[in-house]
């Protein structure tokens, strides 16, 4: 039956899940869908007249025909590889590279997906066209070659079925293509017909494509029902039609506009907390997908600890720290307090949480609790040396570190501070069981290595302990005034990166750094360490406000992002990307960084008119930034966000960045109150697409799914609170951009028989010395030059090589260019 006054907008992200798993960076570098001008060939050497459109991505080649479109799918296996390699976590590689050369083996797969009765002299409009372009000569083009190809961003088939348009996409999510029922138009009509591939719908809602060899999913993320600027969410499913035919279907009568379209997704959330104050500070993950919650309680005496667990009563008069395990489902597995003694006003606060692989947990923060039951025999500091018993939110407190297994049982436990302030920040604990510690301390006598003077008021410091809770060394990090290391991560298996806040103008930043004095009375800072201890890189980061530098992550490709909040109204955002205008008040930022120079690549403002801040980092599907924090300012979010419109004066602020700078998706999460997100991880192995968030609410509504393990508020105050999301658009198909300063010299590629030749414009630097590399779709470097001034170019020889998608890179001093090619 037809529904006149219907629009139907439906968005289909394909996601890639048959691909072998490699332990490095994998990315395509499409552009767009390039134009067939008479370069694209079969198998044997034919020219394929019926591709109108080629588009390349990172294990799926899509080609748009006359009546539908094919996926050219191959999968990669690799030989064996060092044994150091395995885990790309701890990789600290020049960017793209690889640091073997084992063979590459693809395996490819072709589905052609046929419109049942559709028309084949639709109308195909193009949109989006680049500003490159690529010529070919082949034995399939002739002398006259096929020149000035382009690609374009977007191509809509018109009236493919009647009122019914298909529209392909290209963008910083990959390929997608929306079905666009417009007034007049029946879903019913849009059918599609697989060949190649037999077809089902999986328990997740997911269309699963298999050819034995492998298989490929499409999913249908999000999905809303628009009336004006009121967004209500709704359902939509795949229908599947015999053996070989897909449809899809709503669960419902649709009045307006429905979106479906590539964003995050909300698995689930839930509130976790007693009839008092709680919150979240920190989260982790093991590789089984297990997520570990650290923070604190006030007289919240219920609904924290299990029965069994290492402390299950919370004591009358102290505030302890709590840490809690959950499956990735949002079961709790069990939970405990931690410094829950008899006394008066104690107060244990864990900040930092940190789980390796297999499910060990460490946490660490500050306490004005010297209880004996927070260290263990033969520990490193059984007993602490600051003034303890103060009441809560007292300046002096005793840094304290604890070791849990997977089942919650503590394995050690020290106190680590001075006679004077301090606390524990961050740590990172290793699979091998050794721990990275920072923090700040305010006396001398800490330090065992690198630098052994106390500069003065708080200074930063890291430290190594083993396995059993034994320090290693210890240095301290600052200059003459107050300075706190506030998070690490690792950038290498011999080197930290650090962030924090500083307060010092000398002893701080080193030489040749990118900003080497302080611009405001608290600049943040990025710094680099060996872990020996011995510091090779410190910038300063900051303008004429304040800064604090609050969290920091290896993002990929030799970078490093860091994350804060800012007062400044200049001097932080990079002018080229991002949010290049500070919003008002406190904004929160991000800025990346070279790991091997320290120069920045990039920064942006995140903010509006009120108070807005960026506390915690995360990467995930090997290259993208996750932040996280609170949003006091409305119209932050993006379209596809599962909350786009804030409830309360301020909500959890969540978003994604690739390492390129650009912003994927912004969202909101919240009730009619406050709500902050403090921390962020991803979930299970390297390169998911999960990821949890921890922080506290003030709202009784609005933030928990139901079911959930506590779908309500446990009282009137602050609760804790975590949430699963999911985001699954074939992120890692995006495209590689010049990482220098912008550039209006132009780079071509051209392409005769076996030889590629790059053309630079304007010519003059053909002479140049300069670096040429052409990089893979996984971004593995597979041939590479260097030409001396007055030389230029010589062609590169591409017989080698195997079909597929390739970047060719061009580095001359500090610029760098890149443009993409194919070898068909």
């Amino acid at each position: 039956m037809r529904t006149p006054n219907r629009i139907l907008e439906i968005a289909l992200s394909i996601a890639i899940v048959a691909l072998a798993s490699l332990p490095f960076t994998t990315e395509a570098h499409s552009e767009g869908f390039t134009a067939n001008k008479g370069q694209v060939h079969d198998q044997f050497g034919r020219p394929n007249q019926a591709v109108q459109y080629l588009y390349t991505g990172l294990g799926m080649n899509v080609q748009l025909r006359k009546n539908g479109f094919s996926y050219d799918t191959y999968s990669v296996r690799e030989g064996e590889r060092p044994q150091e390699l395995e885990r790309a976590r701890v990789m600290d590689l020049p960017e793209g590279m690889d640091a073997d050369n084992a063979p590459i083996i693809a395996d490819f797969h072709r589905i052609d997906i046929h419109f049942v009765n559709g028309d084949p002299q639709a109308t195909i409009v193009q949109e989006g066209e680049s500003a490159d372009y690529s010529n070919y000569y082949t034995d399939v083009t002739g002398e006259s070659g096929a020149t000035f190809v382009r690609s374009y961003s977007t191509v809509t088939y018109r009236d493919v079925w009647p009122n019914i348009d298909i529209r392909f996409t290209s963008g910083e999510d990959g390929f997608k293509y929306d079905v666009i029922v417009h007034p007049g138009g029946d879903l019913n009509d849009a059918r599609f017909k697989v060949e190649g591939a037999a077809i089902s719908e999986s328990l997740k809602g997911r269309l699963v494509l298999d050819w034995g060899g492998g298989s490929l999913e499409e999913l249908i993320p999000e999905s809303w029902m628009e009336q004006g600027r009121r967004k209500e969410r709704v359902n939509a499913h795949y229908h599947v039609v015999g053996n070989d035919q897909f449809g899809f279907a709503v669960d419902r009568p649709i009045n307006g506009t429905l979106v479906i379209d590539p964003s995050p997704s909300l698995t689930w959330a839930t509130y976790y907390g007693g009839s008092h104050e709680d919150r979240f500070y920190a989260v982790s993950s093991d590789d089984a997908g297990n997520v570990y919650m650290a923070g604190m309680t006030m007289f919240s005496f219920t609904n924290i600890a299990t029965s069994g667990a290492f402390e299950s009563v919370h004591t009358i008069g102290s505030f302890p720290a709590i840490l809690v395990k959950m499956n990735g489902n949002g079961v709790r597995q069990w939970g405990t307090y931690y410094g829950s003694t008899s006394g008066t006003s104690y107060s244990t606060e864990a900040n930092a949480c940190s789980a390796n692989a297999m499910g060990d947990v460490c946490i660490g923060g500050g306490t004005t609790n010297g209880a004996a039951n927070l260290s263990t025999v033969g520990a490193y500091q059984t007993a602490a040396t600051a003034g303890t018993g103060l009441s809560y939110g007292s300046y002096a407190t005793e840094g304290f570190i604890a070791k849990f297994n997977t089942q919650g049982i503590r394995q050690w436990g020290t106190f680590y501070g001075s006679t004077l302030h301090d606390a524990v920040t961050d740590l990172i604990l290793s699979d091998n069981g050794t721990l990275a510690v920072v923090g700040y301390v305010s006396a001398p006598g800490f330090a065992t290595t690198g630098d052994v003077t106390h500069a003065g008021g708080k200074d930063g410091y890291v430290a190594m302990f083993g396995t059993n809770g034994d320090r290693q060394w210890c240095t301290y990090w600052g200059g003459t005034a107050d300075d706190q290391i506030n998070a690490l991560t690792y950038v290498g298996t011999n080197s930290i990166a650090l962030v924090g806040t500083t307060r010092s103008s000398t002893g701080i930043a080193t030489t040749g750094a990118w900003d080497q004095s302080r611009s405001g009375a608290q600049d943040a800072f990025y710094a680099r360490m060996g872990t020996n201890g011995s510091i090779t890189y410190c910038t300063y980061f900051g303008g004429a406000g304040d800064e604090w530098g609050n969290d920091i992550v290896f993002s990929s490709l030799g970078r490093v992002a860091i994350v804060g909040t800012t007062t400044s109204s200049s001097g932080i955002a990079s002018g080229n990307i991002g949010q290049t205008v500070h919003g008002g008040a406190r904004d929160g930022f991000i800025a990346s960084f070279l790991t091997t120079t320290g120069s920045r690549q990039w920064a942006s403002y995140i903010g509006g008119a009120n108070n807005d801040e960026v506390y915690g980092a995360t990467s995930y599907t090997g290259s993208r930034i996750l932040i996280s924090g609170y949003a006091g300012s409305t119209g932050l979010t993006t379209a596809g966000a599962w909350d786009t419109q804030q409830q309360g004066y301020s909500d959890m602020l969540i978003a994604s960045y690739q390492h390129t700078g650009t912003r994927d998706w912004l969202s909101y999460h919240g009730g009619p109150d406050q709500d902050r997100a403090y921390d962020i991880t991803d979930v299970g192995p390297f390169a998911s697409t999960d990821f949890c968030v921890v922080g506290s609410t003030d709202s009784q509504s609005g933030v928990a799914t139901n079911p959930s393990h506590q779908s309500t508020g446990g009282g009137p105050y602050n609760d804790g609170v975590c949430l699963r999301v999911e985001f699954d658009p074939a992120s890692a198909m995006s495209p590689l951009i010049a990482e220098g300063p912008s550039s209006a010299q132009a780079l071509h590629v051209v392409q005769e028989g076996t030889e590629l030749r790059a053309v630079l414009e304007p010519s003059s630097t053909q002479e140049e010395a300069a670096s040429y590399m052409i990089m893979d779709a996984t971004g593995r470097i597979v041939l590479s030059q260097r030409w001396i001034a007055g030389e230029g170019p010589t062609p590169f020889s591409i017989a080698g090589l195997s079909v597929g998608a390739y970047t060719l890179v061009v580095v001359q001093g500090d610029q760098r260019r890149s443009a993409r090619f194919m070898v068909l």
